[in-house]
């Protein structure tokens, strides 16, 4: 950004930047010559209002940070001191823009295929805790019990599938009395 001091007043190209700008942007400053010998002090006014000095070296200076937090109007003016001499300029401003950046970056979002590794790592986990609680005797179900919940699974099952479940006539098996096994030939 480039600032033209004739006397006390500043002329400004305005710069191309944003909110959250760090360390980037620099302000070079060019001085009539009253300004000779003085020591100068550059302030940036932010959008929230407070101001930020920042001493002039050769001229030049990092617009600091702080003044482009926050989208909005930005002010600059500068002064000069040199014995009991005292100069200031007036002040211009420049916009800074609102930009998308800045926050804490989310986690990304998993894969198609993560979400499926996490779902059977799930799975297994579920499955090892009910080997687990089978293995340490927790379920003590009797055959009523277990008929009544298989009948409440199959209701969204065909009446004729429903029915040939429970008289042990399942496709692919032959039923020998109150034995159901697999037909190896089919």
């Amino acid at each position: 950004m480039k600032i033209k001091v004739v006397n006390q007043r500043l002329y400004l190209e305005p710069p191309e930047t944003a909110e959250g700008t760090r360390e980037y942007l620099k302000a070079e400053f060019s001085f009539s010559e009253e300004w000779d010998g003085m020591t100068k002090m550059a302030f940036f006014r932010g959008a929230d209002g407070e101001n930020h000095p920042k001493l002039l070296e050769d001229d030049t200076c990092t617009v600091p940070a702080e003044a482009l937090t926050a989208p909005g109007r930005v002010g600059v003016s500068v002064s000069g001191t040199l014995d009991e001499t005292i100069i200031t300029t007036d002040i211009k401003s420049f916009s800074v823009p609102a930009t998308l950046s800045g926050g804490t970056p989310s986690d990304p979002e998993p894969t198609v295929w993560q979400q499926i590794l996490d779902k059977v790592d799930e799975t297994q986990q579920i499955a090892q805790s009910v080997r687990e609680d089978a293995e340490a005797g927790k379920f003590a179900a009797t055959a009523e019990m277990v008929e009544r919940a298989v009948s409440t699974y199959m209701t969204g099952l065909s009446p004729e599938m429903h029915r040939n479940t429970f008289r042990g006539e399942m496709p692919g098996r032959i039923n020998y009395g109150r034995t159901t096994h697999s037909n190896p030939r089919r």
